[in-house]
């Protein structure tokens, strides 16, 4: 059967990445949906063999037919949905007419200039529109439809329809770009309060029909439905130069029909009739730096809410931007900090962000908010502490300082300038071997702790770290023995100190199984020790915001002792809305100058994250550490996964061969990282 199944598969893909690529559907994306459909046609196969004899290359043919079927199936979902869109509350806001990405945004002076082009062929705006704006100077903004966009356009303002114009033509390729001038094309001109634009619905090969709702007199509110036009194609914005008017997208953002803000009339208008309603007004949203599952159950828990969520996606970190509580996808820059704080306050200045709530997920950018939480706050609301509150979490180092101070245990820790001190380090073995802070991705970094059985594998560790950070940055902390079942967290929303949102948790399961990147199966329970002895540390650093304590207990002495403190979403924070404390949300209140009571989070609640906790569980089955029988009890209710939500389903799909892929780019690209700067310049306050 596995033979049948890879053949069946190798067909399936053979078949759809070529019209991936010709649909620019995305052929990475295109690959893990062929490759789950191909899993579950092969179940499918197996299932009906087991009844009916099928040979291999029935069952291949077989494999193949349904892995297909069902991906046009899905397809055509994709392509027929019509959901509802929620406009922005602003009177100034022009939004995109169209699903999409932006491929160019160009400007016309009097129709003389290429103002637009189709797979690289040039033409003029009259030649485009043949409308009342072809004398105009303009702005044309570009959006490149694929089969998976929705092909339903929206108003991009409010106003009244005046001209309504379709073109019948040919439904050539606009490869060849003479076709642009012969397809069937349709433009709508609204009018609002003296100012018009022009939306222009592009045909091509595949498009059999460009349908309008609207005629010309005809009222029309900002988002509300005007046409569709069908299969991938293109839809132009036109919008004439004005005194006030601003673009505030670029090429390349992916933008959402009827919500995305393409541009901005700074000039008075007439009031908005919105077509729906709920969400928050523009001074009232999220702007999350998205990473991974912490940014998607960020973005999930404020999205649920009604309020309006953006999402600043990481290069290679594609997952909350993906669900559909997330309103607009950026890309997070790369770069320094002094880039991306520009970035940021050219963000909030372009699209009038002031106020809005910034939520960082990772290390790197919690760190660059807080250090930089003076000027950030002055255009945000922030979710983290300055960074003089901050820099005891941040810094494993300081961490652990701090817990000498107030009294909670943690595991001896030591600290060396050169591979010579380790001759004389007084230290029992086996040791692990920690970065203090993670300021970027190198193998030592992401691996988060290296093992040592005896000196000379400590001294081979220790220079094989120094290539990745410097000396200071790595410390040597003796191993506590233990599975995940000695290992616990305490996770609060905390005001000076104090928490008024808390729960704890034993974090049971975790992947890789001895140093986990991170946990992939965690359950809230009743620990007092853990709970007093993380209380004793924040009150102690008077610490504001969420956070963290993960702490693991010692069988030789009978202490819970501290390892590390997370002053950001930790990767399993969504277990909080299934146990009582939605702590996304109760920040967003609190920051919103909410004075909530304590609560605390109830015990018997589960979180797993399937993609990697079958690893996990195998790996201890297979060790006979876990029983199936155990394991499956344990995936009983209640649970929060980690990537599928009824009301946000395709993540769960993706989820598990997104994560086979991340590990091989992990496997294939962990060479060459560079050395980082000092240990100083991170700890230093900004200028």
């Amino acid at each position: 059967m596995g033979l049948s199944l890879s053949i069946g598969v190798a067909l399936a893909l053979l078949t759809a990445v070529p019209l991936a690529w010709k649909w620019q559907l995305g052929i990475f994306r295109t690959c893990l949906v062929v490759g789950v459909l191909g899993a579950i046609s092969g179940v499918a196969v197996t299932a009906a063999g087991s009844v009916v004899p099928l040979g291999a290359t029935v069952s291949a043919a077989l494999i193949w037919l349904l892995t297909i079927a069902a991906a046009c199936s899905l397809l055509a979902y994709r392509f027929y949905r019509d959901p509802d869109r929620t406009p922005p509350r602003r009177s100034d806001a022009i939004v995109s007419p169209a699903d999409g990405v932006v491929v160019y945004v160009r400007r016309s002076r009097a129709g003389a200039l290429p103002v637009s082009d189709k797979q690289g062929r040039a033409y003029t705006l009259t030649e485009l529109t043949r409308t009342p704006l072809e004398a105009d100077d303009a702005i044309v903004i570009g959006i490149g439809m694929n089969f998976a966009d929705v092909h339903v356009n929206r108003a991009p303002i409010e106003g009244r329809v005046v001209c309504r114009r379709h073109f019948h033509g040919l439904f050539g390729s606009l490869r060849n770009p003479e076709m642009v001038f012969e397809n069937e094309r349709a433009t709508t001109v609204i009018e609002g309060q003296g100012f018009q634009v022009a939306v222009v619905q592009i045909a091509s090969r595949l498009v059999r029909q460009i349908v309008l709702y609207v005629r010309e007199g005809q009222g029309i509110a900002l988002g509300q439905r005007l046409g569709a036009i069908r299969f991938g194609s293109q839809v132009d914005l036109v919008l004439p130069v004005r005194p006030g008017l601003r673009i505030t997208t670029q090429v390349g953002e992916r933008l959402r029909v009827g919500e995305s803000v393409v541009g901005v009339l700074e000039q008075p208008r007439t009031p908005i009739v919105h077509v729906a309603s709920g969400g928050s007004s523009q001074s009232e949203g999220a702007l999350v730096i998205g990473e991974h599952v912490r940014g998607l159950a960020l973005v999930r828990s404020l999205g649920r809410r009604g309020i309006r969520v953006w999402t600043l996606e990481p290069p290679g970190q594609a997952m909350a931007s993906r669900s559909r509580y997330s309103r607009r996808t950026l890309p997070w820059p790369e770069g320094g900090e002094r880039e991306r704080l520009d970035y940021l306050f050219g963000l909030a200045a372009r699209h009038q962000l002031e106020g809005w709530a910034l939520f960082p997920a990772s290390d790197e950018t919690t760190a660059l908010c807080s250090r930089h939480h003076a000027a950030l706050s002055a255009v945000f609301r922030m979710t983290v502490p300055p960074w003089e509150s901050m820099a005891w979490a941040y810094d494993k180092r300081l961490t652990h300082r701090r817990a000498s101070e107030v009294g909670v245990a943690h595991p001896k820790t030591f600290c060396v300038a050169t591979a010579e001190e380790l001759f004389r380090l007084p230290c029992a073995f086996p040791v692990v071997l920690k970065p203090a802070y993670k300021r970027e991705e190198n193998r030592f970094t992401r691996d988060r702790a290296w093992r040592a059985n005896d000196r000379a594998a400590l001294i081979a560790r220790f220079e094989e770290a120094c290539t990745c950070v410097t000396p200071d940055v790595v410390m040597i902390q003796e191993l506590i023995p233990g599975d995940g079942r000695t290992q616990f967290s305490y996770a609060a929303l905390c005001v000076d100190g104090h928490p008024i949102a808390s729960l704890t948790a034993r974090r049971t399961r975790q992947y890789p199984v001895e140093f986990g990147h991170s946990s992939s199966f965690v359950e809230t329970v009743a620990q007092p020790a853990v709970e007093h002895a993380a209380r004793r540390l924040l009150e102690g650093s008077r610490y504001t915001g969420l956070v963290e304590v993960e702490f693991k207990y010692d069988v030789r002495d009978r202490r819970f002792k501290l390892l590390d403190v997370n002053p950001r979403v930790w990767t399993w924070h969504a277990i909080g809305r299934r146990a009582g404390v939605d702590f996304p949300y109760l920040l967003w209140r609190t920051i919103h100058g909410a004075r909530l009571r304590e609560v605390r989070g109830c015990s018997g609640v589960r979180w797993v994250r399937m993609s990697t906790d079958a690893l996990a569980a195998c790996s201890a089955l297979v060790r006979g550490e876990l029983s199936l029988s155990t394991y499956l009890r344990s995936l009983a209710p209640p649970i929060e996964l980690a990537t599928f939500a009824f009301d946000d389903p395709l993540l769960g799909v993706l989820s598990v061969p997104h994560a086979v892929s991340s590990r091989l780019k992990q496997i294939f690209g962990a060479a060459g990282d560079p050395v980082p700067a000092p240990i100083e310049r991170s700890l230093q306050k900004p200028a």
